[in-house]
Parts: structure tokens; sequence; C-alpha cells
């Protein structure tokens, strides 16, 4: 079966589609009832200041961006966070994992709907937030319904969580589509239109919601700590850095040609490839045979990474697809350069020519060239790294970020229903 873009949905591909048409569209169904239900359970004590979150968490230096500073809002009092995986240490926030005698009978996504429902009933929130559309937005939408809550959807990773369905994703489900699926995208805007607020985390995000008739839709980037990422101002001995997973969306390997067209006007230039993941050992292997195995330093997993960013001259992204990126933001705010791919909103924080330099298509000769100028050009690099700090501090500094929650969550408060 041929969906478009010259991709072919295989039997297991539609198989996938045909379940997930049948979840979405299930959602749909369910909806009413849920309002219904809600109607009758909702409850007079409604958690004013109480949010919900839920989520999969990966680390916690992705909670700590996006769950802090919805805790430093002023209008939060609680936030409870239904998330299996690491979440941050906050004075606000309270780990409500599901059990894991539950998710061992029902699934992951399945037993954290049901522990949301569980503790909602319990402590009733005034809102619910979801991260990525499928499952835990979906999953936030029903809870919110059954509970009379507001529900937020925080689309991380930009448009292509809902284009073609959610094809191209990193998700055990949608990633083995195949091909887009025209039908599961209907579905999955439907559902958008659905919630009271979505988050994008750039304009690009928000045009696209706009453009497909979704309302209430707000830019919040995630947050950094602009302090702990602080330049020192002392001359950087890394000239190019790679923060982040080592997997096939990154497309880690173009990063290592990179520094094999860097060497022949830097015999001595020096990359780090921080994080792990499963292209990890493979890469090592296609260093030695490129000959760059004395130019990178595979560094694997870096606990203090605010200290490798601001040694370094120049943040480099290949990735095929990225939100905002969180490390991009925690890069520039150390002072690095970033030469990144025009994909996703990189362009909220990436000024070409300005803040650094944006990259058709993640091509490795041009982004090699943008490199190689700004290692060239001592003043220029101070310039852009002086402009790409300012910026992120603007667009991701935790206390703008938090106000930005703020307002989001107080005029969500204010709609009626």
């Amino acid at each position: 079966m041929n969906e478009g873009n010259g991709n072919k949905m295989t039997g297991a591909g539609l198989l996938i589609k045909v379940i997930a048409v049948l979840m979405y569209a299930g959602c749909l169904v369910a909806l009413p009832l849920f309002t219904l239900a809600g109607l009758l359970l909702r409850s007079a004590r409604r958690g004013k200041g109480r949010v919900f979150i839920t989520a999969r968490s990966d680390s916690v230096n992705w909670a700590r961006a996006n769950f802090t500073p919805i805790a430093e809002a002023d209008c939060v009092d609680e936030v409870i966070a239904v998330v299996d995986g690491p979440i941050v240490e906050h004075p606000r926030i309270v780990p409500a994992p599901p059990p894991a005698w539950l998710a061992r009978i029902c699934g992951r996504a399945a037993a954290k709907l049901l522990w949301l429902v569980v503790v909602g009933l319990r402590r009733p929130p005034a809102a619910v937030i979801g991260y990525h559309i499928f499952p835990s937005a979906l999953t936030a939408l029903l809870v919110a319904r059954l509970l009379g809550a507001k529900s937020v959807y925080q689309m991380t990773g930009g448009p292509i969580e809902i284009e073609g369905g959610g094809w191209r994703l990193e998700n055990p489900l949608l990633g083995r589509l195949g091909a887009p699926s025209p039908l599961l995208e209907w579905l999955t805007i439907r559902l958008c239109r659905s919630f009271d607020l979505i988050v994008a985390l750039g304009a690009r995000g928000r045009d696209y919601l706009v453009t497909a008739r979704v309302p209430y839709v707000r830019i919040i980037a995630p947050s950094i700590d602009v302090q702990r990422f602080a330049s020192n101002n002392r001359d950087r001995g890394i000239d190019v850095v790679f923060v982040g997973r080592v997997m096939p969306v990154k497309q880690p390997d173009r990063i290592l040609r990179i520094v094999e067209i860097l060497r022949q006007e830097f015999p001595q230039v020096r990359a780090a490839l921080a994080g792990n993941g499963p292209l990890f050992e493979p890469l090592k292997t296609l260093a030695g045979e490129l000959g760059v195995q004395d130019n990178v330093e595979f560094l694997g997993h870096v606990e203090r990474v605010e200290d490798l960013l601001r040694d370094s001259r120049v943040f480099l992204l290949t990735s095929r697809t990225e939100g905002l990126s969180i490390a991009l933001a925690e890069a520039m705010a150390a002072g690095a350069v970033p030469v990144v791919p025009a994909v996703g909103d990189l362009g909220e924080l990436v000024r070409n020519g300005e803040t650094g330099y944006l990259v058709l298509d993640a091509d490795v000769p041009a982004s090699a060239q943008h490199i190689a100028g700004v290692l060239r050009d001592v003043d220029k690099r101070q310039r852009l790294s002086d402009a790409a700090r300012a910026r992120a501090i603007d667009n991701n500094g935790l206390d703008a970020v938090a106000e930005r929650w703020n307002q989001s969550l107080r005029a969500l408060a204010s709609q009626a229903g």
C-alpha cells in the first residue's frame, strides 16, 4: 500500500495503522461519554492550583526543563507527576508513578491512565497536562474530561507528532507505520481540537496548528537554568560538541563526516560526543574507518554537561527531526555557537548569521563550512556566542518560561466550561 511520498506501507505497517485508527477513533467516541461521566463525578472541590502531568520521562534533565517552570508558576500550588521515569526534585512536585504491579497487568500507558483517575478522584486537579500526543496527551484529554478538569497537550516533538499520523516518530507504535497516513493525521487533528490548550514550543508548531484550525494554542519553550550554564569566558578547548541520544534520528554519522572535512584545514580539530544510544559502538567503528578516531572523544553519559558546554566553541546537531532541543538551549546559554539543521522549532532559537547557523537538510559540507568560519574568526565567534546566550536566556530562562505558564494556566482557568 502506498500512502504518498514514495513510502510503502508494509503488512505490519498496515496492521499498526488499523490499531492506531481504532484507538484514535475510540478516543473521539469516548470523549462525550467521559464528559457526561465527568458531569456526574465533578466535584465542587476541583483542585484550584493543582496540576497533573503525565509523560514518559527519559532523563532528569528533560523533566527539569519541562516540569520545573510549571511548578514555579505563581498560580500553581502543587504538581502531581504521574510519570514513569525520572523526575526532578522540587517542593511543589509530588511524584505519583503508577504501581509496578498495575503496569505489569495492563501496560505502562493504561496504568498511567487508571492511576490518574484514582489519584484524581482523591485530589481533583484543575488541569491535566500530557506530553507527546500518543499516548500521554490523549490520556490527559480523557482523564481531564472525566474529572471535569482542563486538558493540555504539550506538542513536545513538534508537528511530526501529527503529520502523517506520526509515522516519523521514534514511537514504539506509530514509528512502525512505515508511511504517512492521511486518515490517522485527520483523526489526530480532530482530537487536537478537543483540548482546552495546546502548547507549541515555537512558531512553526503554532502555525501548523493554527492552519489546522486548532484553537487555544500558545508558545511556551522548555526552561533552562541559565546560571548553571553561565559562560566562564575562558579559552575553550573543544571545537565541536554534540549532546544527545546517539540514535538514527540524530544522524550522528554526519558529525564524523563533518569532522573529516574539518581536518583538512584544522588537523588537530577536537570534537566530543556526549550521550549513549544504539549507534554508540557503530559510530566508534565509523570513526576508525574515516580516520578521525584521534579527533573525536566518545564520552557516553556526562553528569556535568554544563562543564562540557562551557568548554566548547561550536554546538552541532545533524538531526532529521527535532522539536525544540533542550541541549541546544543549554549550549547557547553556555556560549557555544550553534550549527544545526533547519528542522522543527530550532529556528526559534537560531537566527541565521545572528545567533548561529541553520543548515538545510543537515547538509555535511555546508555544516563544515559554517563551523570552519566560526573556528577561523575569533571576533565572529565571540559575537555569535554572546548573541546565542542572550537569545537562550530570553526564550528559555526559567523565570520567563514560568511566567508564560502562569499566564496560560490563569487564562485556562478563566475559560468557561
